[in-house]
């Protein structure tokens, strides 16, 4: 089934299009080309892409609020997609399974072996970074407000749909920063090269293209994968966007490390897919958050990859327990911002570096909003956490009034100065049935342990110091052998603290 055909949103007025980016425009007039609408525009809902352009830069309010409340508006009552049932049926057998277990909820069932391992002590967890973040988030969107107070001449409260515009104009004005100024440097096989080459000085893990083999599609490129001359396996990658590819980014072992009778081990080998945008020159032009993604997903990678323990139940991010898979992948983000990457390989077409002054604006700009940002994170883990902490379902539950009893200091939004978002269970997939139930915290807890490892690296004065490199993979390479505790302070001597990060997030 065509991919747009479930979910968007249909411009009709070319007005209606100021400050969308060129490219941008052209992306939502192919899409428009794939539902036989030749008149028309076409934001593809589903697409983080397409909904976050939209939010980011369409001038016009009425657009930015229409496109938000479509979207909040995915899969519920009003739609022919509901699965309101399915989710309730969902939580349901999800606490018939834990107490067939004997445990007293899903989240107590699930957490059991995870380096935090009680509910009680995750929502401990999520709770110590409130009080900062709150106050953060709070002081952003006041400077935001009057800023475009001054720029409009209205003092009218800033809607939830307008924040990211006017955060942009802000940043632009503030910062000299626009971050679409940046993508014609950040070409994809650019970018993944860069990172190839600081896994190399950090891992002594090297790429080799290989294009004897076949593979799936022609986008697909093949890297055979080695360390020390010793050959680990191969790694797929599946960059662009196509009809009948989920959306999305991720990273999967397709054959995991494992040590056969006779002393030899099956080849690694690891795919990681994402949906970047292929323009008609073949190239794809990313935004800071594509090119991070490059970075996330190789940490999973090199995750599988790094595996040396006898039994692959126990090997690279499936051996381990949920909230330590995403130390590795958020640890290698932390390069992308080094000087080191962006002077030498965010280039444009004719050659020319990322203009010095570029970088530096992008430094200054990287912590505003931060704490919108965690904000936006700290709910969706009470989200996720107290649902899955309910014994049972109370009779006559609704999803969209627990979702509000829940929203209270978790956002900056009173409902009057709201669109209705919704059920974010309807469709935040992650925490109904994409495997982070009752664990959406650990995205944060891997951020605390991901900072606090990437600052051991700063604070020597090196940041690819051999030592604690060699630490750090032998720490990836242990796999699920140890307590992911234990092994974390056999690496960094000490267990991790909140203080890393905070400072990495401005605060």
């Amino acid at each position: 089934q065509n991919r747009l055909e479930n979910s968007y949103y249909e411009i009709t007025n070319p007005q209606l299009l100021k400050g969308l980016p060129q490219w941008f425009k052209k992306r939502l007039k192919a899409n428009a080309k794939e539902l036989k609408k030749p008149n028309s525009w076409v934001v593809h809902l589903a697409s983080d892409t397409d909904y976050s352009v939209v939010l980011d830069y369409a001038d016009n309010e009425e657009l930015r609020k229409k496109v938000m409340e479509s979207f909040f508006k995915l899969n519920l009552h009003e739609t022919p997609f509901d699965n309101t049932q399915l989710v309730l049926e969902i939580l349901q057998l999800q606490m018939n399974k834990s107490k067939l277990f004997g445990y007293s909820s899903p989240a107590e069932f699930i957490l059991k072996d995870n380096m935090i391992s009680k509910p009680d002590d995750v929502k401990k967890f999520y709770s110590s970074f409130h009080s900062k973040t709150y106050e953060k988030a709070s002081l952003e969107l006041a400077q935001v407000q009057s800023y475009k107070d001054k720029k409009t001449g209205k003092s009218e409260p800033l809607n939830r749909w307008s924040l990211s515009y006017w955060r942009k104009k802000y940043e632009e004005d503030n910062f000299q920063f626009n971050e679409e100024s940046l993508r014609p440097y950040l070409q994809y096989e650019k970018v993944l090269h860069g990172a190839f080459s600081i896994i190399k000085n950090l891992f002594q893990i090297e790429f080799k293209l290989r294009t004897d083999l076949p593979v799936f599609h022609p986008d697909v490129s093949i890297y055979e994968v080695s360390r020390l001359g010793k050959k680990l396996g191969l790694l797929y990658l599946d960059p662009f966007e196509r009809d009948g590819k989920t959306q999305g980014a991720w990273s999967n072992a397709l054959q995991r490390e494992e040590k056969l009778s006779d002393g030899t081990s099956l080849p690694i080998l690891n795919i990681i897919l994402t949906n970047f945008q292929k323009e008609q020159n073949g190239k794809a032009y990313l935004s800071i958050d594509d090119a991070i993604t490059i970075f996330h997903e190789l940490g999973h990678a090199i995750h599988t990859f790094s595996s040396n323990v006898p039994y692959k139940n126990l090997s690279g991010p499936q051996g381990t327990t949920w909230d330590f898979v995403e130390l590795p992948s958020q640890f290698m983000e932390n390069f992308f911002y080094e000087l080191a990457f962006l002077k030498q390989y965010a280039t444009n077409d004719k050659g020319e570096p990322l203009p010095d002054n570029l970088i530096k604006n992008l430094i200054e700009s990287k912590n505003f909003g931060s704490g919108f940002g965690i904000l936006g994170n700290l709910s969706m883990i009470r989200y996720d956490i107290e649902v899955h902490s309910l014994p049972s379902l109370p009779s006559n539950f609704n999803l969209i009034e627990y979702q509000k009893s829940l929203k209270k200091g978790f956002t900056l939004w009173s409902d009057e100065n709201n669109v209705s978002e919704g059920s974010i269970y309807n469709r935040f997939t992650h925490i109904i049935s994409g495997g982070y139930t009752a664990q959406y915290y650990s995205y944060l807890w891997s951020e605390v342990l991901s900072t606090d490892a990437f600052y051991y690296f700063k604070e020597s004065g090196d940041i690819f110091n051999p030592e604690i490199s060699q630490k750090f993979y032998e720490l990836l390479a242990r796999g699920g052998l140890l307590p992911e505790a234990e092994n974390y302070r056999l690496f960094r001597g000490k267990d991790p603290s909140n203080e890393a990060y905070f400072k990495s997030q401005g605060f």
